[in-house]
């Protein structure tokens, strides 16, 4: 799954670009409710979460941290880090994240 700005002359997806268009927290809550019916629809499947810069994986980051007591009722996420997986911590800052269904 990825997401970004429509750019017409590449007819494609730019999801490098910033618009500052005021509507990050309804993209990400567009993103969060597709990434939970996916999973709905397909229990045993897994996620791979990673922006396409470090900034963006933060934001990621700080989006499960800020809803983390609604995510871990359901889904366990892990962060990748340093060359390895584990066990997703709030205060760390990860390259990528795994989600999958509990």
């Amino acid at each position: 799954m990825g997401f970004g700005d429509w750019n017409p002359e590449r007819n494609d997806v730019d999801d490098k670009k910033t618009t500052n268009n005021q509507d990050r927290q309804k993209v990400l809550a567009t993103v969060a409710k597709t990434v939970v019916d996916f999973m709905n629809g397909h229990p045993n499947a897994k996620i791979v979460a990673q922006g396409s810069t470090p900034a963006r994986t933060r934001l990621y980051q700080m989006g499960i941290a800020a809803f983390w007591q609604e995510v871990v009722e359901h889904f366990e996420i892990d962060g990748y880090i340093n060359g390895h997986w584990e066990s997703f911590r709030p205060k760390r800052n990860y390259e990528a994240f795994l989600l999958s269904r509990k």
